[in-house]
């Protein structure tokens, strides 16, 4: 994977939706607006909720600088340790 420490993996998917074709748009879309439910499901599952081949998804992972589908939902969590699924939240003195 390329790593952009600065820069992570759904602002970089984010920043080239404009850039790819019908097909992968559809699974970036899917990918950055559910990034929890995406590290769970398998490459015919993703296919299938995207609305994508599965040729679409394993061309979207290298795409997106990945050597497979297997190391873009992540093989463990480093990968989408970049990743703000969660807002950060301000601690309020009370």
């Amino acid at each position: 994977m390329k790593q952009d420490s600065d820069y992570g993996l759904l602002a970089r998917l984010r920043s080239r939706f404009d850039q790819l074709s019908p097909a992968l748009a559809k699974i970036n879309r899917f990918v950055t607006e559910n990034p929890d439910t995406v590290i769970h499901q398998t490459l015919i599952e993703l296919a299938e909720i995207s609305g994508a081949s599965e040729a679409s998804v394993v061309r979207f992972c290298r795409d997106s600088g990945f050597k497979s589908f297997s190391e873009f939902r992540g093989s463990g969590p480093n990968v989408w340790s970049s990743i703000n699924i969660y807002p950060k939240f301000k601690r309020v003195n009370q």
